[in-house]
């Protein structure tokens, strides 16, 4: 009796939570003990929550402050942000579909990057780097289907997210004030007040991460408001682009308005003739309309101040930077994760950053890795798309737009549970489970057969 209740997930969950007593004992008396006891904590417990809460819980994790206060390791923040998608893995492998195709592809940009970390100039702390990387970015490009309850909470809790901070981040315009600026004061690298004009950093940090999330999830509800099947509802989809486009006019990102205009327009280029005339016209036309007057009020705050003109400086001058950095180490790079270092040590502006992901990218990685990651983003692309999922690719599109104008590869790893959660967004949701049996039933004589079900595969293709 006792034997045939301690199987399956019961005995799992009991051995997790067995090895972390015994892991924390053992652990106690080491420097790294608190840290060790804290993580197979955390292991235990994402071994006990549902499985569907996981994908969520890595979206939340990128929305804590976890990484903007005291340094932490760069090994103990890597583990951290990829154990919840680790574990999401292992306990819904049965009921996960893979692209054999594009994991085939996503496998050659993974080995480029071993070799890149190998022959760059740190190579363990590059291949600590790519970790997150392959978990949170290779990996999730690699899947086609997913559980739709896990797809639909993982909407939610994005709209609820961008909803709740929206209204964060205008109390905290308005009080010119944050809650956690004592917290991003203990930070090696403060996150202080330095702008022209105050700029929001709600629970995410610095600003312009705040416009990359604020721009995604206006992509996010552009699409919903389309989507035949919204989870969330037409209404408040309404809602939730009229608070995230405030949202980001206040984090005082120009890049995330150009990020939310380029989401805006995979959504209106993804409009068929399926959808409702009136609410393809809206997105058509009022939008541009409301991103003009964002952009207007945006541009008129922060024209002439002299943070401002020295950001635009920077950007402009970058270039010339990266071709020399490029030229320097120009098949493999300077390894993954490490282009800054490069920078410091060889660039002709050592003080000055790469203040683009896609330089960050080229440089670090190499022209190789670079022209492979290209193969593999039009690769994919072109599979969401024929797949039916054009719509969802537009927070996806926003996070990359945004990521474009400042070093987000190399200046905050957590970023990348952001892209993780865009990318799941366009994965197929099914409702029936590949670890179940379809049960087919015969049709007695003289009656009728019973009509087919067609999975729930998210948006038809169009």
């Amino acid at each position: 009796m006792l034997a045939g209740t301690l199987t399956g997930p019961r005995l799992r969950n009991l051995f997790v939570l067995g090895a972390a007593m015994v892991g924390g004992a053992l652990a106690a008396a080491t420097t790294l003990g608190p840290y060790v006891v804290a993580g197979v904590a955390l292991l235990a417990f994402l071994f006990v929550v549902p499985e569907r809460w996981l994908p969520v819980l890595g979206l939340l994790l990128f929305l804590t402050p976890f990484d903007d206060g005291p340094d932490i390791h760069s090994a103990l923040r890597a583990a951290a942000i990829s154990l919840p998608i680790v574990v999401y893995y292992l306990r819904r492998r049965s009921q996960l579909s893979w692209s054999f195709g594009l994991a085939w592809l996503v496998s050659w940009l993974v080995l480029v990057g071993v070799l890149s970390s190998l022959f760059g100039i740190r190579p363990v702390p590059s291949l600590v780097f790519i970790g997150p990387i392959v978990v949170l970015v290779a990996m999730p490009l690699a899947l086609r289907e997913m559980p739709a309850e896990d797809h639909r909470l993982l909407v939610r809790a994005w709209a609820w997210s961008a909803g709740v901070l929206s209204a964060y981040g205008l109390v905290e315009f308005i009080a010119a004030k944050n809650l956690l600026d004592p917290w991003y004061a203990l930070a090696v690298s403060p996150l202080v007040q330095k702008w022209d004009t105050y700029r929001i950093t709600t629970t995410i940090g610095h600003p312009l991460l705040n416009g990359m999330f604020f721009a995604a999830s206006f992509a996010l509800f552009c699409w919903q408001l389309l989507d035949e099947r919204s989870v969330i509802g037409r209404k408040a989809a309404v809602l939730g682009i009229v608070a995230t486009l405030g949202a980001t006019v206040l984090s005082g990102s120009r890049s995330a308005l150009i990020a939310t205009a380029f989401g805006g327009a995979v959504v209106s280029l993804a409009t068929t003739s399926r959808h409702s005339a009136r609410v393809k016209w809206a997105i058509r036309l009022v939008l541009p309309v409301g991103l003009t007057g964002a952009f207007a009020y945006l541009w008129t705050n922060r024209l002439g101040g002299d943070e401002a003109d020295t950001s635009v400086e920077v950007r402009r001058d970058i270039y010339g930077t990266a071709l020399q950095l490029i030229d320097q180490r120009f098949l493999l790079g300077s390894g993954p994760g490490y282009a800054w270092e490069q920078n410091e040590m060889y660039g002709p502006f050592p003080d000055v950053p790469l203040e683009s992901s896609a330089l960050e990218f080229v440089v670090g990685w190499g022209v190789l890795g670079s022209a492979v990651a290209l193969v593999v983003g039009t690769a994919y692309a072109v599979a969401v798309i024929r797949r039916g999922r054009a719509l969802a690719l537009a927070p996806l599109v926003a996070v990359i737009t945004s990521s474009l104008f400042f070093n987000f590869v190399e200046g905050d790893s957590k970023g990348m549970l952001l892209v993780c959660s865009a990318i799941l967004l366009t994965v197929v949701p099914v409702r029936r489970f590949r670890d179940q049996p379809e049960t087919v039933s015969r049709p007695r004589p003289g009656l009728a057969a019973p009509p087919r079900v067609r999975p729930f595969a998210g948006s038809p293709a169009r």
